[in-house]
């Protein structure tokens, strides 16, 4: 019992195939000339694989938050939307307590002067009570959005960095990549056709990269 020199799966006497990996092992166990094309073929069309899923997925950097603190959008507290209504009170309370007086005074009824601080009390309590409702629910929507927004933009920001460390591996793909390109010709420089080389010099087809590329323009 050996093993593959291609996977390191454990290979049983006898076998013509990997179970593993499919490589043909009869005439073509041991590494040499072709078993080592073979291999670099099969790293540099993993590098293909994992170079052009990145050149798809990848999106420029301007489409994401630059930094963390960009994705925090404001609350509003709640007397932020209260106040205006508590200046309104105040000042509705205070001119119908001057009115009250001043026909209290002309009049010399001071039953007058009791009614309107009576009505102005009544006027404030109401302004006071619809002011509350209205700046419960202006805090609550305008609060609920900031939440959807900073949710949203967090989330654009941790897709960002996943994006920059994309961008990082494909950097490091193209160094390799321009080291490996000259394996095969430019015009077969890309997952599907370097796949189709390597089966067919696994196969038997072909010895050499050339010959794979002649039997596929055949076809």
């Amino acid at each position: 019992m050996g093993t593959c020199w291609k996977c390191g799966a454990l290979l049983k006497e006898g076998e013509e195939f990997c179970s593993s990996c499919g490589l043909r092992l009869t005439g073509f166990g041991k590494p040499g000339n072709r078993s080592e094309l073979v291999k670099k073929l099969d790293d540099y069309r993993n590098l293909l694989d994992e170079y052009e899923y990145l050149v798809q997925t990848v999106k420029p950097v301007d489409n994401f938050p630059k930094e963390e603190e960009q994705t925090a959008f404001k609350r509003r507290s709640f007397f932020r939307y209260f106040w205006p209504f508590l200046i309104i009170a105040t000042g509705l309370f205070y001119l119908i307590y001057l009115a009250s007086s001043f026909v209290a005074v002309i009049n010399q009824d001071e039953m007058g002067y009791l009614l309107g601080a009576f009505l102005g009390i009544i006027i404030v309590a109401v302004i006071i009570v619809f002011g509350y409702k209205v700046a419960r629910r202006k805090q609550k929507d305008n609060n609920e959005k900031a939440d959807d927004m900073s949710s949203l933009a967090r989330e654009r920001y941790n897709q960002g960095v996943a994006n920059q460390k994309k961008l990082e591996r494909l950097a490091q793909l193209e160094d390799k990549k321009i080291i490996m390109d000259p394996i095969v010709p430019e015009e077969y420089r890309d997952f599907d056709s370097v796949a189709r080389i390597e089966e067919l010099i696994m196969q038997n087809k072909a010895e050499t990269i050339d010959e794979a590329i002649a039997i596929i323009k055949s076809n």
